[in-house]
Protein backbone atom coordinates (compact mmCIF):
# COMPACT_ATOMS: atom_id res chain seq x y z
CA UNK A 1 0.00 0.00 0.00
CA UNK A 2 2.88 2.14 -0.10
CA UNK A 3 2.65 3.03 -3.55
CA UNK A 4 -0.54 5.26 -2.75
CA UNK A 5 -1.79 8.08 -1.68
CA UNK A 6 -4.79 8.33 1.10
CA UNK A 7 -6.50 11.48 1.93
CA UNK A 8 -10.06 11.74 3.82
CA UNK A 9 -12.13 10.70 0.84
CA UNK A 10 -9.74 8.61 -1.71
CA UNK A 11 -7.31 6.48 -2.07
CA UNK A 12 -5.15 7.16 -5.51
CA UNK A 13 -2.42 5.59 -7.93
CA UNK A 14 -2.26 8.35 -10.70
CA UNK A 15 1.64 7.49 -12.81
CA UNK A 16 2.03 8.85 -15.89
CA UNK A 17 4.76 7.88 -18.27
CA UNK A 18 5.47 10.74 -21.10
CA UNK A 19 7.80 10.94 -24.17
CA UNK A 20 8.03 14.14 -25.05
CA UNK A 21 9.83 14.99 -28.66
CA UNK A 22 11.82 17.63 -28.96
CA UNK A 23 10.78 20.51 -31.50
CA UNK A 24 12.02 19.41 -35.39
CA UNK A 25 13.69 16.34 -33.41
CA UNK A 26 16.82 18.24 -32.70
CA UNK A 27 19.17 17.09 -31.36
CA UNK A 28 19.94 19.20 -28.73
CA UNK A 29 18.95 17.24 -25.24
CA UNK A 30 22.37 17.27 -24.36
CA UNK A 31 25.18 19.54 -22.01
CA UNK A 32 24.09 23.06 -21.19
CA UNK A 33 20.08 22.45 -22.32
CA UNK A 34 19.86 19.03 -20.67
CA UNK A 35 20.98 20.72 -17.27
CA UNK A 36 18.69 23.33 -17.82
CA UNK A 37 15.50 20.93 -18.66
CA UNK A 38 16.68 18.69 -15.73
CA UNK A 39 16.98 21.64 -13.32
CA UNK A 40 13.59 23.29 -14.53
CA UNK A 41 11.58 20.21 -14.37
CA UNK A 42 12.81 19.36 -11.12
CA UNK A 43 12.15 23.00 -9.93
CA UNK A 44 8.77 22.59 -11.61
CA UNK A 45 7.55 19.46 -10.03
CA UNK A 46 8.71 20.66 -6.74
CA UNK A 47 6.22 23.89 -7.12
CA UNK A 48 3.58 22.02 -8.19
CA UNK A 49 4.12 19.20 -5.62
CA UNK A 50 4.45 16.44 -7.83
CA UNK A 51 6.17 13.63 -7.98
CA UNK A 52 8.81 13.11 -10.32
CA UNK A 53 9.83 9.76 -9.97
CA UNK A 54 12.18 9.43 -13.18
CA UNK A 55 13.75 11.94 -16.06
CA UNK A 56 15.68 10.37 -18.47
CA UNK A 57 17.21 11.84 -21.61
CA UNK A 58 17.88 10.68 -25.30
CA UNK A 59 19.28 12.88 -28.20
CA UNK A 60 16.01 13.82 -29.61
CA UNK A 61 13.52 12.73 -26.98
CA UNK A 62 12.98 12.77 -23.34
CA UNK A 63 11.06 10.44 -20.83
CA UNK A 64 9.52 11.57 -17.75
CA UNK A 65 7.60 9.08 -14.99
CA UNK A 66 5.40 12.10 -12.82
CA UNK A 67 2.93 10.79 -10.15
CA UNK A 68 0.43 13.67 -9.56
CA UNK A 69 -3.03 13.69 -7.89
CA UNK A 70 -5.81 12.74 -9.64
CA UNK A 71 -7.97 16.40 -9.65
CA UNK A 72 -5.00 17.76 -11.98
CA UNK A 73 -5.71 16.73 -15.57
CA UNK A 74 -2.89 14.80 -17.64
CA UNK A 75 -3.06 17.98 -20.64
CA UNK A 76 -2.84 20.85 -17.83
CA UNK A 77 0.16 19.18 -16.24
CA UNK A 78 2.22 18.14 -20.01
CA UNK A 79 1.03 21.80 -20.80
CA UNK A 80 2.70 23.43 -18.20
CA UNK A 81 5.73 21.72 -18.42
CA UNK A 82 6.09 22.26 -21.94
CA UNK A 83 5.11 25.81 -22.11
CA UNK A 84 7.29 26.94 -19.74
CA UNK A 85 10.63 24.97 -21.05
CA UNK A 86 10.01 25.92 -24.37
CA UNK A 87 10.03 29.24 -23.84
CA UNK A 88 12.91 29.53 -21.96
CA UNK A 89 15.17 27.04 -24.17
CA UNK A 90 13.64 29.82 -26.96
CA UNK A 91 14.84 32.72 -25.54
CA UNK A 92 18.22 30.63 -24.37
CA UNK A 93 18.82 29.65 -27.99
CA UNK A 94 16.55 31.44 -30.92
CA UNK A 95 17.60 29.73 -33.79
CA UNK A 96 16.35 26.17 -32.43
CA UNK A 97 12.91 28.28 -33.14
CA UNK A 98 13.34 27.85 -37.08
CA UNK A 99 12.89 24.60 -39.39
CA UNK A 100 15.81 23.35 -40.56
CA UNK A 101 16.44 23.05 -44.34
Amino acid sequence: MSDFRTLSHLIDQCTYHFVCKLKYRFRIAEGLVKEILTKDVHVLMEWKSYELIDLSFQIGHTHLIVSAPPKLSVSQLMGILKEINALKIFRSYPLLDKKPH
